[in-house]
């Protein structure tokens, strides 16, 4: 299910402003099972995960939903599935481009304190919110504000 005309015009507008790079690496990851460390730079706080593909995070995301303990899921199971099964098929074409970044196991960093929550999760972000990245998951070094150290090969 591909966005309507108005939604294209602002989806063009916003792409024009994602890092060609990061964007590279999100394309190739979406559609595959692969995986890779990086840590970016968002609205002041460093984040640092697992950076996976759209189809992988829905998929865990899913998954999650199948696990819980909640009652009546059914129908919003199965619209989740629908969506996702769009994604999968609309998001891997090369004329669409690629407007969110994925992450699992994600841990949130910040300067003046331990960042919010202190265990990973699975974050989404628009790409071009992202300021900066390298490659490599974070970790807090002694003298730091934040005193837990973040095992960053736990996830591979």
């Amino acid at each position: 299910m591909l966005p309507d005309k108005d939604e294209q015009t602002n989806n063009a507008i916003n792409h024009q402003e994602n890092d060609w790079l990061l964007e590279s690496y999100v394309r190739t990851l979406n559609g595959t099972e692969g995986q890779m460390h990086i840590t970016i730079l968002i609205d002041g706080f460093l984040v640092s995960g697992l950076l996976v593909g759209g189809n992988r995070y829905f998929q865990e995301i899913l998954d999650r939903y199948l696990k819980s303990d909640v009652k009546d899921l059914d129908d919003s199971i199965k619209q989740l599935q629908t969506r996702i099964d769009s994604y999968t098929v609309d998001r891997f074409k090369p004329e669409v481009p690629v407007f969110y970044i994925h992450l699992l196991s994600a841990t949130f960093h910040h300067p003046i304190g331990p960042g919010m929550p202190r265990k990973g999760v699975s974050f989404r972000a628009r790409q071009n919110r992202v300021s900066g990245f390298y490659f490599g998951g974070y970790m807090p070094q002694k003298g730091d504000v934040e005193t837990e150290q973040v095992d960053s090969d736990s996830t591979d």
